[in-house]
């Protein structure tokens, strides 16, 4: 195992014996012994998001948009970034190996949908059209911005919360994003286009 493996783990363990949050699993031990590393948690009778996304229960799309919504605004409460936003949107890997080895992450894959205003694109097509649209582009705007490479740009936790849990029961949740995004000269562009279609 490299040393930089060997210290992603380290600080994984040790991250994940800090946090304490209702919408976390606690961390209940690990092993690491040779080149095997385990982390241990309390048992799963719903599985873990990773087996509804993109595992054993992935065939039959178990979480529906407002299951998707809970679990959104339940990791926005606890450590949600925009990668996890747009993976249990898409229920696309947050990093996929394309033909000839390249690698492209998920805001690579989502960006020029978003830039076009083409959000049912980045939906699960499992959903089938299944979901709120307003939350849909709000959820995506959110995670946009969590993703900015500038990250004095990004929202910190308590706004993310505070417009998930808004765009959650409304169905003009993207009017107050579009309202936080004023400032940001791209995203202007990018809302200007989308209203013009």
């Amino acid at each position: 195992m490299s040393a930089k493996a060997e210290m992603e783990f380290a600080v994984e363990v040790e991250i994940l014996g800090r946090v304490r949050h209702k919408n976390l699993l606690g961390l209940r031990g690990f092993y690491a012994g040779g080149d095997e590393r385990l982390i241990v948690y309390d048992y799963m009778p719903n599985h873990s998001l990773i087996a509804h996304l993109h595992g054993q229960l992935a065939v039959d799309c178990l979480l529906d948009w407002h299951r998707r919504m809970n679990i959104i605004i339940g990791s926005a409460e606890g450590v949600a970034f925009g990668i996890l936003l747009l993976e249990i949107i898409s229920a696309k890997k947050p990093l996929e190996k394309l033909p000839g080895g390249v690698r492209r992450d998920i805001v690579q894959w989502v960006t020029p949908y978003f830039q076009k205003g083409a959000f049912e694109h980045i939906a699960d097509p499992r959903l089938k059209g299944r979901y709120d649209r307003a939350q849909l582009e709000t959820a995506i705007m959110i995670a946009m911005r969590c993703t900015d490479k500038n990250p004095e740009k990004r929202p910190n936790m308590m706004e993310v919360v505070e417009w998930l849990n808004g765009g959650l029961g409304r169905t003009k949740g993207v009017s107050d994003v579009e309202d936080m995004v004023d400032e940001d000269e791209e995203f202007k562009e990018r809302r200007t286009w989308q209203h013009r279609k």
